[in-house]
């Protein structure tokens, strides 16, 4: 966050510290979501359903990033994120109403951390549909 108020404001080295927290929150959410995903309480979690929300976590993270950058490909990698971050938020409320009370845990803190960054990427992909109709 730090990125983007640096970005915001104007301040040296703001893309540069933007670039930097979303590619290392990217590299992380994509190998290991199964690990940073998973509810620390317990060891029981869906395994595939971790790995496709680190999937698209990271996807997300880069997308966001290539949008509020400008960088070429910005149309293709955010949408690409929504889907998959549709996706996943479709599995997470289909499991959680079958789920056991050791897994609603699990779902509801996914479901909370997929839900923020689909608003965030959702804000990105408007901001990038307007900038792309005011040309």
């Amino acid at each position: 966050m730090n990125g983007l108020l640096f970005l915001i404001l104007n301040f040296p080295g703001g893309a540069i510290l933007l670039i930097f927290s979303l590619s290392v929150l990217s590299f992380l959410y994509f190998p290991l979501g199964f690990y940073i995903l998973r509810d620390k309480d317990t060891k029981q979690q869906n395994l595939g359903l971790s790995i496709l929300s680190g999937l698209a976590l990271g996807q997300v993270a880069t997308g966001i990033m290539f949008s509020l950058l400008d960088f070429p490909g910005q149309e293709i990698m955010l949408p690409i994120g929504l889907v998959a971050i549709l996706i996943t938020l479709i599995a997470v409320f289909l499991l959680k109403r079958k789920a056991t009370e050791e897994l609603k845990t699990y779902y509801r803190n996914l479901l909370i951390r997929v839900a923020v960054w689909s608003m965030l990427a959702v804000v990105a992909f408007l901001r990038q549909v307007q900038s792309f109709l005011w040309m």
